[in-house]
């Protein structure tokens, strides 16, 4: 929604404007808040991850004439850089010098953590202080400095080297370089599949996962006294249905080609 008082003026102005989808759609979001209607209004072309997120776009009233499917244009170059040169870089970018799996918990915003966000991050640092993996902690770029030292603090006074304490920078090489991702209803869940991570979805309380990715059969499930699992799918113990995660990632994420900014300077042009 920040760039409606910029696209009004370039509008009033006969100035072509283009924006881009900004991540996981849901239908509440469009239900509590005409997410996806807003997202049409004073734009020449809005660029949009696949041909499922364009017919939602559609269903919210957006003229088809508006839309274009891309694919995720700020995953583009790392899809394109998905090496082990690069992953092994990434690690290095951590301070990480060992060669244990890294285990990415990507937080939501605080607030809008479905549970007692609080006892998941204890569980989480309680499960990963004694195994042999690299355990990040990443919070949401809007997440208040209070919460983000409040964590950083007790992971130093309790001496916990394997725990890694992260808000700033891009999600998408440390989602690229993890061996799994942790979340709830975030846009990680999305780009971690992307990247062909595997991904779960955590309730430790119980209390159900607004739109649920592992009710698609493309996430894990953790649940309350489920904390094993991690290992069991780190282990490679526990696996999804491939077949289902491909087609689902066809159709909800588009071309993941690393070529989408290509394809919207083409229609820019």
């Amino acid at each position: 929604l920040f760039y409606r008082l910029a696209a009004f003026v370039a509008t009033q102005k006969g100035i072509p404007t283009v924006t881009f989808m900004e991540g996981r759609l849901r239908d509440r979001d469009e239900a509590t808040m005409g997410k996806q209607s807003l997202a049409g209004d004073y734009v020449t072309k809005l660029f949009v991850w696949s041909e499922a997120s364009k017919q939602s776009y559609i269903r919210a009233g957006i003229p088809e004439s508006k839309l274009e499917v891309v694919g995720i244009v700020h995953l583009s170059n790392w899809i394109r850089d998905n090496s082990p040169e690069t992953r092994a870089a990434i690690r290095h970018s951590l301070g990480i010098k060992n060669d244990w799996p890294i285990v990415t918990f990507a937080f939501p915003i605080l607030n809008r953590y479905e549970g007692d966000a609080s006892k998941a991050i204890e569980t989480f640092i309680g499960w990963g202080s004694y195994k042999k993996v690299n355990l990040l902690i990443k919070f949401h770029p809007f997440e208040s400095a209070q919460n983000v030292n409040s964590v950083r603090n007790g992971i130093e006074k309790n001496g916990i080297e394997n725990v890694l304490v992260i808000q700033e920078g891009e999600s998408a090489p440390i989602l690229m370089t993890s061996n799994l991702v942790i979340s709830q209803h975030s846009t990680a869940g999305s780009e971690s599949i992307a990247f062909g991570v595997p991904f779960a979805e955590i309730d430790l309380d119980n209390v159900g996962v607004l739109e649920s990715l592992a009710e698609e059969g493309v996430a894990f499930s953790i649940g309350k006294g489920e904390i094993g699992k991690l290992d069991d799918i780190l282990s490679g113990k526990l696996r999804l249905d491939e077949a289902v995660v491909e087609k689902w990632r066809i159709e909800n994420l588009g071309q993941l080609d690393g070529n989408s900014v290509n394809r919207v300077v083409e229609a820019i042009e």
